[in-house]
């Protein structure tokens, strides 16, 4: 009896050790599985991180875009074509002048795109010599700053009052709350006008300047 006693003890022992062995090691495996999975969300949230803080290409909508693709060789059919192509709501009148124009305004509204009494939004307003065709002007109004990019190729708009081959030709951005600091004009009689009219290099940068707040 004491034998079977002592042997029972003995296989007693034995099989809580092996007990206590596989709870060790379980607890070391789970521990283990934790830390991958730490070290994963740890890289998803750095992954995460890194892809928010990153900067978004820049990006034009199809107004912006539209002035973009307008140079001194845009034609009237070019300007329909655009419009059409962008769906935009659009009006066009003649004017007396020098040159006489016939000026065609596109919008994202037909309230916008009224070329009087328009209602607040965003437009592109492209001017064109009534007796050859050639552009004149071409203006993308934003009106969340209230500035203008302007392509200005000749004729009057504003203060710019010139014939073709003028050395004023080119684009700009303009803020209406500045009235200096810009190009000085001079005139064919001597007269000269201190104006905000700002030189751009480019219809992206004169785009660029009119929709920057500040």
């Amino acid at each position: 009896m004491v034998r079977r006693c002592c042997h029972e003890k003995k296989i007693i022992y034995a099989l809580n050790l092996m007990a206590l062995a596989f709870i060790v090691s379980a607890c070391g495996q789970t521990g283990s599985d934790t830390s991958l999975a730490t070290q994963a969300e740890e890289k998803q949230t750095s992954d995460t991180t890194e892809i928010s803080d990153s900067e978004a290409p820049a990006e034009y909508d199809n107004l912006q875009t539209m002035f973009l693709n307008i140079t001194a060789s845009t034609s009237e059919d070019d300007v329909k074509a655009a419009i059409e192509q962008y769906g935009l709501a659009s009006t066009v009148e003649e004017y007396s002048g020098t040159p006489k124009e016939r000026t065609y305004k596109a919008a994202y509204s037909d309230g916008a795109a009224k070329q009087k009494y328009a209602d607040a939004g965003d437009s592109v307003e492209i001017s064109f010599n009534q007796d050859d065709g050639s552009l004149t002007t071409a203006v993308y109004s934003c009106s969340k700053t209230l500035k203008s990019a302007v392509l200005y190729n000749y004729g009057t708009y504003w203060d710019f009052n010139f014939e073709k081959g003028n050395e004023y030709s080119g684009y700009y951005w303009i803020d209406p709350g500045n009235s200096k600091g810009g190009v000085t004009l001079e005139y064919s009689n001597g007269n000269k006008a201190e104006t905000g009219y700002n030189r751009a290099a480019d219809a992206e940068e004169a785009v660029k300047e009119a929709i920057t707040e500040g």
